[in-house]
C-alpha cells in the first residue's frame, strides 16, 4: 500500500508540466510564425519568459539553429527552468554556441520558473539588449471601459517580473505574447491593465500572437475581438501610443495568418470614409 502510494506521489506533474502537455499543436504553430518573422542572427539577444508557451519558442529556435547547420552564438537569458532543462540535454553540438544564461534567485516548483530581484537586475544593467522578449500568460482580455487584462499564474514575485518586461529597460525591439485561442477572453482571476502600466514601453511594438479558435471557443474569442475593435479600446491603446500588433496564426506556412489589428484599423477608416460620405451627401 504505502509502495504505491510513494508511486503516485513520484508521477505527480507540477503546473508546469501539465501545461507543457496542452494544446501542444498549436503553441507550435506560434512558435514556428514567430520563429521566422522574428528571426534572431548570429550574435542576437532573446529573453524566454516562465511558462509552456515560452518553451516551445525556445524548441523551435533551437530547431532552427540546428537546421541552419552552424552555432549561432546567440544570447539567451530566461528564468524558465524548462528551458534550461532542454538546453542542457540538447544532443547537438551546433547547439553549444548559444549562450544561455538564467536569471533569478527564488524557485517557483508549481511553475518551474525563477523569480526574485536578480532579473531586474541583469534587463537593467544596460549590458543585455535583445532582439526580442517572449512573454508567457494565463490569458488575455478587453474590457469594456477600454482596459487589456494581463492575466498570470502566481502571486507577487511573478506580477513584479511581468510588469518589469512591460516596462522593457532592456530595450527589447519587440515584445511577444505567446497565446493560442482558448486564453483570448479568458484572462483568468489574477490580472492587471497593461495600459495602466506607469513604466509602460511604447516605444517598441508589444506584439499578440495567438491561434484561430475552435467551435467550442468562438464565443469568448470573438466576444474579446468585439471589445477589441470598439472605439473605446481602440482609443485607450493610441492614448498610450502603443503599437499592438494582434497576429492570429491559422497555419504553418509564412502566409496562414491574419492580421487582426491592421483589419481593424481598415474598418474603422472605411466607415469614417463612409460616415463623411454621408455628411458631403446631405
Amino acid at each position: 500500500m504505502n509502495s504505491e502510494i510513494s508511486k503516485q506521489q513520484t508521477t505527480v506533474k507540477s503546473w508546469a508540466n501539465i501545461q507543457k502537455d496542452a494544446d501542444a499543436v498549436r503553441k507550435r504553430l506560434v512558435a514556428t510564425w514567430a520563429a521566422r518573422n522574428f528571426r534572431l542572427r548570429g550574435g542576437s539577444g532573446v529573453y524566454f519568459d516562465a511558462g509552456s508557451s515560452c518553451l516551445s519558442e525556445w524548441e523551435e529556435l533551437a530547431k532552427q539553429i540546428v537546421t541552419d547547420g552552424h552555432p549561432s552564438q546567440i544570447q539567451v537569458v530566461t528564468n524558465n527552468l524548462m528551458i534550461l532543462n532542454h538546453f542542457a540535454n540538447a544532443p547537438s553540438p551546433l547547439l553549444h554556441g548559444t549562450r544561455m544564461s538564467s536569471v533569478g534567485e527564488y524557485f517557483d516548483v508549481l511553475h518551474q520558473a525563477y523569480f526574485g530581484p536578480a532579473i531586474e537586475a541583469r534587463l537593467r544593467s544596460g549590458v543585455f539588449c535583445p532582439d526580442v522578449m517572449y512573454i508567457g500568460t494565463n490569458g488575455i482580455g478587453f474590457g469594456e471601459d477600454g482596459a487589456l487584462l494581463f492575466g498570470f499564474h502566481a502571486d507577487e514575485p511573478e506580477l513584479e517580473v511581468k510588469q518589469l518586461l512591460f516596462a522593457n529597460p532592456c530595450k527589447a525591439k519587440a515584445r511577444v505574447i505567446l497565446t493560442t485561442a482558448p486564453k483570448i477572453g479568458n484572462p483568468g482571476g489574477t490580472v492587471f491593465d497593461i495600459l495602466k502600466l506607469k513604466e509602460l514601453d511604447c516605444r517598441s511594438p508589444l506584439y499578440l500572437l495567438t491561434t484561430a479558435p475552435t467551435e467550442d471557443e468562438r464565443e469568448a474569442y470573438e466576444d474579446a475581438l468585439r471589445i477589441f475593435r470598439t472605439e473605446t479600446m481602440q482609443n485607450a491603446i493610441r492614448d498610450r501610443k502603443l503599437n499592438f500588433p494582434w497576429i492570429e496564426v491559422q497555419g504553418p506556412g509564412p502566409d496562414d495568418y491574419h492580421d487582426i489589428t491592421s483589419m481593424v484599423a481598415s474598418d474603422a477608416e472605411m466607415a469614417r470614409a463612409d460616415q463623411d460620405t454621408k455628411r458631403g451627401a446631405q
